[in-house]
């Protein structure tokens, strides 16, 4: 734990504790703490982007106690496709009548680089930007949605409409998104002119808002 990230030449090395009532309880909690961790690491290099900005607002870039395995979660299902850790070692040891577990995990450097980018990525539109809800937004947003807005044009259409910083959107007309790509997906083949419905999601409530539609989409990052 003397070094818990580590970059060395081509590769990432991240270290995980838990606790648990056997070695294989242990090593779970220690792999989440190690993917909490490293997202957490991943913060540094999004500096420059909206999303970044908005992390800093929110105090996303620090790791919430009690919260790994659902921030290990969140990143998984984004990213976990490519920037998976792999174990290379592990240590026990007995304390208080439970399993302690320290383990190290290794990935590319090129998969850490590649986790980086996703999280830059954005979408815009009818006068809002979007980002993937990073990781340790989990415990703030406590959201099953994955594509939060992270700034409004003052004088857009999504500002006259009542789409604030923050809102999470879940739907646009009435389509569930499964992720952040359906977000760019909907807005890219949803009808082009009169208004798009956006369901949206904040603090735990849920409200649907209609924006006049003026155009196109951009896409960032």
């Amino acid at each position: 734990m003397q070094r818990p990230f580590a970059v060395e030449g081509d590769a990432v090395f991240v270290v995980g504790e838990g606790t648990g009532e056997s070695q294989e309880a242990a090593l779970s909690v220690a792999r989440a703490d190690a993917i909490s961790r490293l997202a957490s690491n991943v913060v540094p290099a999004l500096a420059g982007s909206e999303a970044y900005a908005f992390l800093q607002a929110r105090g996303g870039g620090e790791r919430r106690a009690g919260m790994a395995e659902a921030e290990a979660n969140r990143y998984l299902k984004q990213v976990g496709a490519f920037a998976t850790p792999e174990r290379v070692d592990a240590r026990f040891q007995e304390r208080d009548g439970a399993v302690v577990a320290v383990a190290r995990y290794r990935m590319r450097k090129d998969s850490f680089d590649a986790a980086v980018q996703s999280y830059r990525r954005t979408v815009s539109a009818l006068g809002l930007t979007a980002s993937p809800i990073f990781p340790l937004l989990e415990g703030e947003l406590k959201t099953s949605g994955d594509a939060v807005v992270v700034a409004v044009e003052d004088a857009g259409p999504a500002a006259s409409a009542g789409v604030r910083v923050g809102d999470v959107v879940v739907a646009v007309d009435g389509r569930p998104l499964a992720n952040f790509d359906a977000l760019r997906y909907s807005l890219q083949n949803t009808r082009k002119s009169g208004s798009v419905e956006l369901t949206v999601e904040s603090a735990g409530a849920r409200r649907t808002v209609a924006i006049k539609r003026p155009g196109g989409v951009q896409g960032g990052g």
